[in-house]
């Protein structure tokens, strides 16, 4: 069996960020029902991020111990500092989005929250594709 679980559990988290910045840009100019029946989406997402994001950090690590047999490399340190940066922003937001009123203030300071998340999911994607001939020595 392939140990490939890493790049398939790496898409979850990008998808999320993705749509919850869509969504947060779109809770931003809409009003009504319309808005109020994207933020209960959009709550749900952001309530979920955090959690594929650690899901998918562990199966990270998981992975590069495995193919790597360390996980000290100049391009490991730099994944997994960004990827602690990406569960802050995405825990941030969760919590931002669930225990603040959606005022338009509070809204916008979400809508940065999930732009750093996503560009922490952009960051982690192109240092992955570096990573993608790796395999184990030997």
């Amino acid at each position: 069996m392939s140990l490939d679980i890493h790049p398939v559990f790496a898409h979850f988290p990008q998808a999320f960020t993705f749509t919850v910045l869509v969504l947060s840009g779109l809770c931003l100019i809409l009003s009504g029902e319309t808005r109020d029946f994207l933020l209960v989406t959009l709550k749900t997402l952001a309530v979920c991020l955090p959690f594929t994001v650690i899901l998918t950090f562990a199966a990270g690590l998981f992975d590069g111990k495995i193919r790597l047999k360390r996980l000290h490399t100049p391009l490991l340190i730099k994944k997994i500092v960004i990827g602690g940066l990406f569960i802050a922003f995405s825990a941030g937001g969760a919590v931002l989005i669930c225990a603040t009123p959606m005022t338009t203030p509070f809204m916008c300071g979400f809508a940065v929250l999930s732009f750093c998340s996503f560009l922490c999911s952009i960051a982690l994607g192109l240092l992955g594709v570096k990573l993608l001939t790796t395999r184990l020595p030997g």
